[in-house]
């Protein structure tokens, strides 16, 4: 565009001071030359070094412009080439998953779970229709499909029939509702967490069938009152949770339906002894929960044990049961 415009100041200034035109006939005369409307001349070119100068211009003009145009065309193109061959190979990445989780909405929420599960490495795809958030997506190596996730063809296209989670996180109760509904709909194993807004709402969803209904204001109270009231502890568990340069953390542990550790007591596994594992607590297979329980304690078979321990403990009795743990969504 640049060469473009020095080309039309050029033949401007040249007609100018050859023919001594003003401004508007030398730039008409240009415009009309370079463009090959013909249109015929302005005035009369009497002179040679007119002639001369107009045939310069109109094989130099005429090649930059082809050039302008081109470099424009080209741009375009492979532009939009770039935007359907990265749309394809998104489709066709997501249409590979399994297990994965799935993400309703980009907004505040949304990103920060997204950030969470990137994190812990899980593979997730996002559902936004805001073409600004999935430009974000891209930028930041997320797997973006667009679409409004209350769309049921939106949900298969992203995988829900095999995936193992889905987290809603829309705009209203209404859609967060509704996508509950769809999802559980199309796979009722799959473990679908919902954002509720209102009170009434907790309730609707858990009738949807939605397993975890979360309410970010509670939520968020809650924990300004405990950071009044008991704030070393809520220091400590926020650390444990999500600050990677913390030594001692609080985890999961998944136990396989065989293995080692099923049918041991909690002080004959080795979990204190070998791993330095404090187990806090005990979520049984059918939901119940056993709280600090004794050395004496025996480990069933699809125990999650809630432990405390150091970062690199969990992390050598991971590779020890890997075969059989399922990581938390």
């Amino acid at each position: 565009m640049l060469s473009v415009v020095c080309i039309l100041i050029a033949g401007t200034l040249g007609y100018h001071l050859i023919e001594k035109w003003d401004f508007m006939d030398s730039l008409y005369m240009t415009v009309i030359t370079l463009t090959t409307v013909g249109y015929g001349e302005v005035h009369p070119l009497v002179r040679t070094e007119s002639r001369i100068f107009t045939m310069v211009l109109i094989l130099g003009g005429m090649g930059v412009i082809f050039y302008a145009l081109g470099t424009l065309a080209r741009g375009l193109v492979e532009g939009e080439l770039r935007e359907i061959i990265g749309r394809k190979k998104v489709e066709k990445a997501i249409h590979s998953l399994s297990g994965h989780c799935i993400i309703c909405g980009f907004g505040r929420i949304g990103r920060s779970i997204a950030q969470e599960l990137s994190k812990a490495r899980l593979v997730f795809v996002v559902i936004e229709k805001d073409p600004e958030a999935l430009h974000e997506l891209e930028e930041l190596g997320y797997l973006g499909l667009s679409g409004d996730a209350t769309s049921e063809e939106v949900l298969k296209e992203a995988g829900v029939a095999k995936a193992k989670a889905l987290i809603s996180v829309a705009s209203t109760d209404a859609d967060n509702l509704y996508i509950t509904l769809t999802a559980k709909s199309l796979n009722p194993n799959i473990q679908v967490i919902a954002r509720a807004a209102e009170a009434a709402a907790e309730r609707k969803l858990a009738w949807a069938g939605a397993d975890r209904v979360v309410s970010p204001y509670r939520m968020s109270g809650q924990r300004m009152a405990n950071l009044l009231l008991r704030p070393t502890v809520v220091e400590f568990l926020e650390s444990s949770l999500s600050d990677p340069s913390v030594e001692l953390i609080m985890e999961e542990v998944h136990l396989p339906a065989k293995g080692d550790f099923v049918g041991r007591d909690i002080l004959s596994s080795g979990l204190r002894k070998d791993y330095g594992l404090i187990v806090v607590a005990i979520k049984r297979k059918g939901g119940g929960l056993v709280v600090n329980p004794a050395a004496g304690e025996i480990l069933q078979p699809e125990d999650v044990l809630i432990a405390l321990g150091k970062r690199e403990e969990f992390a050598r009795l991971s590779r020890r049961i890997a075969p059989a743990k399922t990581p938390h969504a």
